[in-house]
């Protein structure tokens, strides 16, 4: 068959289907092509952004309370939270679900009932839960209440499909849901995912982002020793305590480079030492010098996330960062992160990826899922960083001290390194496959020791 055969067989496919899934009655929504992408489901990675924060002690009755009016009730566009994704003539809608009830979705835990649960108890408790799928007969979103944490805290721990929204959205809709500490008002400043958000006007680079594209098909896998043979399906889980982002800063003035080459660095240094404790010391046996990882961006403009106007809705793209963890040391991988980020400034490619794909939904919404793999499949890990509020913030009253959001992998990429800055401090968290690593405890310390010899170096004359 010619390629304008195919072509012509996959128009005709599309205007069947389409006239078909016009026969379904009003109450069936179609999901968006933006976020259809997201509606597939991997068997060893189902696309759920996994996050916990922490707050002064509170109840579940109260928190169900504050979240439900604050969020969930909180604008007729939040309907997703109370809908069930269906399948029919092979696209994806969104149908009301009539047996929608808050105390569905809003749980109260078994750990931390009677005496705190410590960290490591969370954390395990957090594992089996981003191990596991999410109902499919209900909307695919649930918070867990542990009303009992070390020092007299209450932790959330909240699980929402990608389907419903990205990490974006999600992150800046709970900061939204709080006011400033010892005020009624909403934050005034919004998460943005690392990188930076896209200028449209740079869309005249168009030509140069699809060269970028179809090089990203060609790259070699990482071919790394840091992977299982295969997903186990079993996740676990670690986070940093908070650290101070004037820290972070003071290196990146030192440097002349940004936040977030500084934190991309320490994940390469992460990464580095990971890969000496795997090959006994000797870096050397590596044929590749680099590590790739995908970094997501968000793609909106910047008053989409303003209080009142965040949608819930998928609107970033990816591109694809080389982390240089064969470099000697944290200096010179800071260097060769910087140069590395520096060649994807002003890129186009985020741009084409994100019109690609709604292209494939559109046409052969099959194959969107296989294309994200593919390229996914010849990284290594997934590194997001959200700059939050520089203020503290409170649920009705409760103050926020942490918050750490995971996001999911695609394809047989196993390593998620997530980064958040609220109110003048940094976490850095970690979600791995357990055939991929067994101790995410010790990958947190690498990140936190390649900090501290960049921060040291800052104070040599």
């Amino acid at each position: 068959m010619s390629w304008w055969a195919g072509l012509a067989l996959g128009l005709l496919s599309f205007l069947v289907f389409q006239r078909l899934r016009s026969s379904l009655g009003p109450e069936y929504t179609p999901v968006a092509p933006h976020d259809s992408v997201w509606s597939w489901n991997g068997p060893t990675n189902p696309y759920i952004i996994n996050t916990f924060w922490v707050v002064d002690r509170m109840d579940k009755d109260e928190f169900k309370r504050l979240f439900n009016n604050s969020v969930v009730e909180s604008s007729p566009s939040f309907i997703k939270f109370k809908q069930i994704l269906v399948k029919r003539m092979g696209g994806s809608y969104w149908l009301n679900d009539k047996d929608y009830h808050i105390d569905r979705h809003i749980l109260q835990t078994s750990i931390g009932i009677k005496e705190e649960a410590t960290k490591e108890e969370v954390a395990k408790y957090i594992g089996e839960l981003a191990s596991q799928p999410l109902e499919k007969d209900r909307p695919l979103w649930r918070i867990y209440v542990i009303p009992n944490y070390i020092g007299g805290k209450t932790v959330m721990v909240g699980r929402f499909h990608h389907v419903i929204a990205d990490g974006v959205a999600l992150v800046s809709l709970i900061f939204n849901s709080m006011e400033h500490l010892n005020s009624h008002t909403s934050p005034s400043s919004n998460p943005k995912i690392v990188g930076r958000s896209w200028e449209w006007k740079k869309l005249i680079h168009l030509f140069s982002g699809l060269i970028q594209v179809v090089r990203a098909f060609l790259l070699p896998s990482d071919g790394l020793p840091l992977s299982g043979k295969v997903l186990s399906c079993k996740r676990v889980v670690s986070w940093s305590d908070p650290f101070p982002l004037d820290e972070v800063k003071k290196i990146k003035e030192y440097y002349n480079c940004s936040v977030n080459d500084v934190l991309a660095s320490c994940v390469a240094g992460a990464f580095h030492r990971e890969l000496l404790k795997r090959l006994d010391g000797d870096i050397t046996k590596l044929k590749s010098r680099t590590l790739k990882a995908i970094i997501p961006i968000n793609i909106r403009p910047p008053h989409a996330l303003a209080p009142g106007k965040i949608k819930l809705e998928n609107h970033i793209s990816t591109f694809i960062l080389p982390l240089a963890v064969t470099s000697t040391d944290a200096i010179s991988r800071l260097k060769d992160t910087t140069r590395n980020a520096a060649q994807q400034k002003n890129s186009t490619y985020p741009f084409v990826v994100d019109k690609l794909l709604q292209l494939l939904k559109l046409t052969v919404p099959s194959l969107a899922p296989y294309v994200m793999n593919f390229v996914a499949n010849k990284c290594t890990v997934i590194f997001t960083n959200v700059p939050g509020p520089s203020t503290p913030l409170a649920m009705g009253g409760h103050r926020m001290w942490e918050l750490v959001p995971w996001v999911p992998f695609s394809g047989q990429m196993g390593w998620g390194v997530s980064v958040l800055s609220y109110a003048g401090h940094v976490q850095v968290g970690l979600c791995v496959d357990i055939s991929f690593c067994s101790n995410p405890e010790m990958f947190i310390s690498y990140f936190l020791e390649e900090f501290r010899e960049l921060l040291n170096s800052t104070n040599k004359k």
